[in-house]
């Protein structure tokens, strides 16, 4: 058959207009025959035909538009969405999620097979708004997820072919509009197809969430920070941040027993409102409130039993930790290593290093504190591990304080008073071994005090090994009174504490603790 059409159409014998027709008769006579088959329990081949017909019908379409100019554009483009809804009529009365699969791939090739070249957009993004809401409607009935994963793919690669070859600043409003339709198409679909049929353990849906809203937001951003400034891209970020908020809080009070799904809702709209701190705010401030991002993460990871959450906790914290130290410090508060001094004076954004870092201190604390009480809820479970994450994050706190003391002693004296300044660093040190030491004491903690007699012997080491060539005699006398004092506390505090210390040795000993 093929032979011969091609013959003929060589020869002249069949026209535009007759080649055309015999395309259309024979993707309705394929249509045809393939339910024929279907009905005499032939219905594996019976869809191939079907199949076949549907696609013949597309070509058929596209032949008359393109290839022969028979049709005009609003015609075609008309037939071309009668074959997609006739595919996907088909594919629900047959129960065949792949003749749907033929109408999605048919549907957004149709505006690119017509295409003229010029823009059309309000009716382009019109189509796709509702050839989207469509799909997903079948597959929101049939439970057919690849539906949603190929509309989203098709959407927004037919999204950034428009975007890059129309996409002005006058055309801003309507492409933040339909950008962010398809936003929520995308996003509610899952969560609604969540509320069909509940299970516990099936949250693949939202998978689609986490590209879509980095895809979305990535636009976004560039259109709004062309069109208006950066700040204004908080607007964007901070709606999505409500948005997964909303969804989380509905779908915890709808159904509080399942909550992975909620975790990944909640953790979208932490997300969110992390990238929006640094957009809205600038410099020191952005510290402060993912400082305060981190605690709120953790709060939720132990109330929900989240592994996930915690984790995400700990990451934001230490990232926020290194943020302060390596560039807060550096270039904003323009702290010298080299020289160990505030480059411009030691009041040079006094206010605000003082306002960071007893905010930073006093959330590290909190959260500190609330490890300590995760850890205390674990002890009866098979998660020993989680003991020992509060230590550590005391421990981080404390050494937080030390350096963070140890920067504004040395910039103060370096500044008010340099013949003193490592004179003050060695007493700054051991009255630091001191506090450690009354800690140790207090919580009966071998580590703590281990650490702090430490500290005292490095105090020791530099004071005799550099402070007595290096400071002036009447601070160096100074230096070695404070020393002196602070050694005989030590003594009277091993002296006091020995019996209690000594108990603690033989109970370690027999459960095989060292």
């Amino acid at each position: 058959i093929g032979y011969f059409l091609k013959y003929s159409f060589e020869q002249g014998w069949v026209g535009p207009a007759g080649r055309v027709a015999m395309a259309y008769f024979w993707g309705i006579a394929l249509l045809v025959a393939g339910n024929g088959f279907r009905t005499k329990k032939f219905e594996t081949f019976g869809l191939y035909l079907i199949g076949g017909g549907i696609a013949t019908l597309y070509f058929s379409t596209f032949a008359a538009f393109q290839i022969y100019h028979l049709f005009s554009q609003i015609p075609s483009f008309s037939i071309m969405v009668l074959i997609t809804v006739l595919a996907s009529v088909l594919s629900i009365v047959y129960d065949n999620k792949w003749l749907s699969v033929l109408g999605i791939i048919g549907g957004f090739m149709t505006p690119v097979l017509l295409s003229t070249g010029q823009d059309n957009q309000i009716a382009l993004m019109t189509y796709m708004a509702i050839l989207n809401i469509g799909l997903l409607s079948i597959a929101f009935y049939k439970r057919w997820g690849l539906l949603n994963i190929l509309g989203f793919i098709f959407t927004y690669l037919l999204f950034t072919t428009w975007f890059g070859s129309h996409y002005t600043e006058t055309k801003f409003w309507p492409t933040i509009i339909f950008l962010n339709i398809f936003y929520l198409i995308y996003c509610l679909i899952p969560f609604a197809y969540y509320f069909s049929r509940i299970d516990d353990e099936r949250t693949e849906e939202f998978l689609i969430i986490t590209p879509n809203s980095f895809i979305a937001f990535g636009y976004s951003y560039f259109m709004i920070r062309e069109y208006f400034s950066l700040e204004w891209v908080s607007v964007i970020s901070v709606l999505y941040s409500v948005l997964f908020l909303l969804m989380a809080s509905y779908l915890f009070k709808k159904d509080k027993h399942n909550q992975n799904a909620f975790v990944i809702l909640l953790a979208k709209s932490a997300l969110f409102l992390i990238i929006t701190i640094p957009i809205i705010f600038s410099k020191h401030w952005i510290t402060i409130f993912w400082a305060a991002q981190a605690i709120t993460l953790l709060w939720a990871g132990i109330k929900l039993d989240k592994k996930s959450l915690i984790l995400s906790a700990y990451l934001l914290i230490t990232i926020t930790l290194g943020k302060f130290l390596l560039y807060d410090y550096i270039s904003v508060f323009r702290f010298n290593p080299a020289f160990f001094s505030i480059a411009n004076s030691y009041t040079y954004m006094i206010t605000e290093r003082y306002i960071t870092s007893a905010f930073l201190l006093a959330l590290l604390y909190v959260f500190a504190r609330m490890a300590k009480r995760m850890s205390l809820q674990h002890l009866s479970t098979s998660r020993t591990s989680d003991s020992e994450d509060a230590p550590a994050i005391f421990a981080l706190w404390g050494g937080l304080l030390f350096i963070v003391l140890n920067i504004e002693t040395a910039s103060f004296f370096h500044d008010y008073l340099p013949a003193a300044r490592f004179a003050a660093i060695s007493v700054l040190w051991a009255l630091f071994s001191v506090i450690l030491m009354i800690k140790g004491f207090k919580d009966n903690n071998s580590l703590i005090r281990k650490v702090s007699l430490v500290l005292f012997s490095i105090t020791l080491l530099k004071v005799f090994s550099f402070d007595m060539s290096n400071i002036s005699t009447p601070y160096r006398i100074i230096s070695f009174i404070i020393l002196g004092l602070i050694l005989v506390m030590t003594s009277y505090l091993y002296h006091k504490y020995k019996d209690k210390i000594i108990d603690a040795i033989g109970a370690a000993e027999k459960t095989g603790v060292k």
